[in-house]
């Protein structure tokens, strides 16, 4: 594509379509063909030569986008091994992409489901230790207990005890009983 010269002619060559240049980009103030500053923020010139860089850059992205996508089709032996060279170079890095995000996928996965197990772990350590302590409360008032009702007993017996002997003095020294025949 040959681009339309103006009446002042850019001082560089304009791109062709094979071998594109990187173009710089022109500061208005400070034009290349110029040594003096300018007053004017943009110039026709300038603006032109803008405009011609821009339009050279969209042809590059253009033609860069429409050569990497077409298939060479009728080329010769060489272009099409370069072609499937390029392809599979690009699945080979889908893949290996693929593969480190399905890496990354399960080492946070395996990381998760170990936590999970650790949480769970505690939480079963902690119910039996509860368990554990609940088990030794209950041991220890059921000794408690049993020891104060032994206790009690005791304590009954000592109290009906008293009672008898109380009863058997009365009964032993009393009046009606003069032959002692129920001691």
């Amino acid at each position: 594509m040959e681009t339309v010269l103006r009446q002042f002619d850019p001082p560089y060559n304009p791109p062709t379509h094979e071998g594109l240049r990187s173009l710089r980009r022109i500061d208005a103030l400070h034009p290349p063909w110029s040594t003096t500053r300018h007053v004017g923020m943009e110039t026709e010139r300038a603006h032109s030569l803008q405009h011609d860089r821009n339009l050279a850059m969209q042809q590059r992205s253009h033609f860069r986008y429409r050569s990497y996508y077409q298939k060479p089709l009728y080329g010769t032996t060489a272009e099409k091994e370069e072609w499937r060279k390029s392809i599979r170079g690009v699945l080979l890095d889908q893949m290996k992409r693929k593969i480190d995000v399905e890496r990354i996928r399960f080492n946070s996965r395996f990381s998760e489901s170990e936590e999970a197990v650790k949480i769970d772990r505690r939480h079963i350590e902690d119910d039996i230790r509860q368990r554990r302590q609940k088990l030794e409360y209950l041991k220890h008032f059921r000794d408690e207990n049993k020891t104060y009702m032994e206790w009690q007993r005791r304590e009954i017996q000592k109290v009906k005890d008293r009672e008898l002997f109380v009863e058997r003095n009365v009964l032993h020294y009393n009046p009606i009983n003069w032959s002692h025949s129920l001691t």
